[in-house]
């Protein structure tokens, strides 16, 4: 992806295969950009969640390989995750209260 490129952006370009899940805290569409720990800058890759499983496979078909801007070929391919490191840490899961859920 390009390296200036926004969630809106790409929110624009990934609804075409579902919706997109809204994260439950700041009600923004769950898209990750991923950013290098040392310098700050964007990777180029992104994490897209959508809401309906069977939209993965659609992005996937119809997006691989497509322009997200006029001379920049995007590759979409479904997420894997690997444990970094020898030990696994569980994710802390923040519970919300009754006032922060409203």
């Amino acid at each position: 992806m390009p390296l200036d490129v926004e969630a809106e952006e790409i929110h624009e370009f990934f609804k075409k295969c579902g919706k997109i899940s809204k994260d439950v805290v700041t009600g923004d569409p769950k898209i990750k950009l991923y950013v290098d720990k040392e310098t700050g800058e964007q990777k180029g890759d992104a994490r897209i969640c959508y809401e309906n499983c069977e939209s993965v496979p659609l992005a996937i078909d119809i997006l691989d390989q497509q322009e997200i801007r006029p001379g920049f070929k995007i590759q979409v391919q479904e997420a894997t995750f690997q444990q970094k490191g020898d030990s696994y840490k569980p994710r802390e899961v923040k519970r919300l209260d009754k006032i922060d859920k409203i």
